[in-house]
């Protein structure tokens, strides 16, 4: 094989081929995976980064991992580590040769050093003071662990992320819970039509477009339009819902929700924009 086995997951735009072209030009033999985890508006969800590296991690253990990130969101940066990712390049890294072949040459050469390497503790001579060489190892030592704890502005927004909550446009403002005459206004068809789906009566979901009892069947159309809006413009939503498509037997996104397939939809939607195959 020439040059280096890269896999790219996340969208494959120009800027994420240009990296892969950098690094076939120096590397070869690495499993290397290069996860693109910008959205289209330039920023990184956590989750999103998260779900992206563990679905390589879940296959290989030994890969080396370089996300393509909104280096400036520190919420996004420790998601991608607590994931397993081996490094990083932030947005103005990816546009630079010289900063690619800086980052990734040490991971791409030697995968197996992404691994932190335990510290040894200082050897103390019992009964007698410390010598200058072991008070500096032990400073050295405390040092090191205390740059693995979290800082006060990423502690904030992991705090953030946890109480961040999916799809609020969805949702009722009151309850909390999906909502069905808001899902409705997105698809662009009315309540009655997602009753199917919702696994109650027409009566009952448009008399509590809430339901307690809806929420299961609402929860995988809202998971799915939460992916197209990722990449997707407002305004192309309820196009691509209601174009026929040959991958679905030219049968219409919008017509598996209606039919309570939902479910089935939103998995396919994610693992296309994981890189996947449908």
């Amino acid at each position: 094989m020439e040059g280096a086995d890269i896999g790219i997951v996340g969208p494959r735009t120009p800027e994420m081929e240009h990296i892969a072209s950098v690094l076939r030009e120096d590397w070869a033999g690495a499993e290397l995976y290069l996860v693109n985890a910008l959205g289209r508006d330039g920023t990184t969800r956590p989750d999103r980064v998260a779900r992206l590296v563990r679905s390589i991690r879940g296959r290989s253990s030994r890969a080396a991992i370089v996300v393509v990130l909104d280096e400036s969101n520190p919420a996004a940066l420790r998601a991608a580590r607590e994931a397993g990712a081996t490094s990083y390049l932030g947005t103005r890294e990816a546009g630079n040769d010289e900063a690619i072949h800086w980052r990734v040459s040490d991971v791409v050469q030697r995968p197996e050093a992404s691994a932190p390497e335990p510290i040894s503790p200082p050897r103390v001579t019992p009964l007698a003071a410390p010598t200058d060489a072991e008070a500096a190892a032990a400073r050295a030592a405390i040092e090191s662990a205390m740059g693995g704890l979290p800082s006060p502005a990423e502690r904030v927004a992991r705090a953030a992320e946890w109480i961040r909550v999916d799809s609020p446009l969805l949702r009722h403002p009151g309850s909390g819970r999906l909502d069905a005459r808001r899902i409705a206004a997105v698809l662009g068809v009315p309540v009655s039509r997602l009753a199917g789906a919702a696994g109650v009566s027409q009566q009952a979901l448009s008399a509590r477009p809430d339901s307690t009892k809806a929420q299961s069947g609402l929860q995988p159309i809202a998971r799915a339009i939460a992916a197209l809006e990722e990449f997707l413009p407002a305004d192309h939503v309820q196009m691509w819902l209601n174009t026929p498509l040959q991958r679905l037997g030219g049968e219409t996104p919008l017509a598996m929700i209606a039919d309570g397939r939902a479910e089935v939809l939103a998995r396919a939607i994610e693992r296309a924009l994981e890189g996947g195959s449908e």
